[in-house]
């Protein structure tokens, strides 16, 4: 039990940190008359992506793949989310915008 306390804190602490980070980005890229709509949206995916995940972790096991097909299949999907990440480039308004910022 001490484990799973630890564990949880730990969690919490985690998305404090990825949570007061996410309303500074999208302040940075959203109008602010948008700005309560792209947090929504932000939330309603993330919780939905949750949900999809737990749906399709529980057909996995149905169909009794092993686990660990079940957990590189979702190391998979982090790959790719890491490439999209990662692939998004800010767009400037004119070239000197870009020397500006650079």
């Amino acid at each position: 039990m001490p484990a799973a306390i630890a564990a949880l804190v730990l969690f919490g602490i985690g998305w404090g940190f990825f949570d007061c980070n996410n309303m500074p980005i999208l302040c940075q890229i959203v109008r602010p008359n948008h700005r309560a709509t792209g947090y929504g949206i932000m939330n309603m995916i993330s919780i939905s992506c949750g949900g999809l995940a737990d749906w399709g972790f529980g057909k996995m096991l149905d169909m009794k793949l092993p686990m660990t097909t079940i957990f590189g299949a979702f190391a998979a999907c982090c790959v790719v989310s890491i490439a999209i990440v990662l692939s998004i480039r800010p767009r400037f308004a004119s070239e000197s915008d870009a020397l500006e910022n650079s």
